[in-house]
């Protein structure tokens, strides 16, 4: 073993960073590359009358689309579809299937009250359930009109 003593001031143990001077030189470094080794190119035929991202037709580019963009576009494709299918499943004619209530339109005039109304559209029935029938039909909470109110009664059959 040697001798040597390390002590505070040894410049391995010194957790102060070494003095550098004020000047620095300029440091050079030269880079060599390595040469790169390279496939030979093959030429992708291109369809006739078009270069690469374009189209065939003058002024047109083709759109390239992302597996993003293919999803919202099947989506798309998938709605217009389903609706199609809903409007062309829809009720040729708009007869009122059976047990269906058929009703028309009439028009409150001063004075009038739902009994007298509902009198006048069923007479062979029972008033109170027509008034129900009418108040179901309309949304009415109350048995109160305005003038001038159109309300869904249901048809003398």
């Amino acid at each position: 073993m040697s001798s040597m003593s390390i002590g505070a001031g040894s410049p391995r143990l010194s957790r102060r960073p070494a003095r550098r001077s004020a000047i620095r030189p300029a440091v050079t470094r030269t880079v060599r590359s390595r040469p790169v080794a390279t496939r030979p190119v093959t030429a992708i035929p291109v369809a006739s009358g078009t270069e690469a991202g374009r189209s065939a037709i003058p002024g047109r580019t083709q759109v390239r689309l992302t597996a993003r963009g293919r999803l919202v576009a099947a989506i798309l494709v998938l709605t217009v579809v389903l609706a199609a299918f809903a409007v062309l499943r829809a009720p040729a004619s708009a007869a009122p299937r059976q047990g269906a209530t058929v009703a028309e339109r009439v028009t409150v005039t001063s004075g009038q009250t739902l009994w007298q109304i509902a009198r006048r559209a069923v007479p062979d029935a029972d008033p109170r359930a027509t008034i129900v029938r009418i108040q179901a039909m309309n949304g009415l909470s109350s048995s109160t009109l305005r003038v001038g109110q159109v309300l869904l009664v249901p048809a003398h059959s």
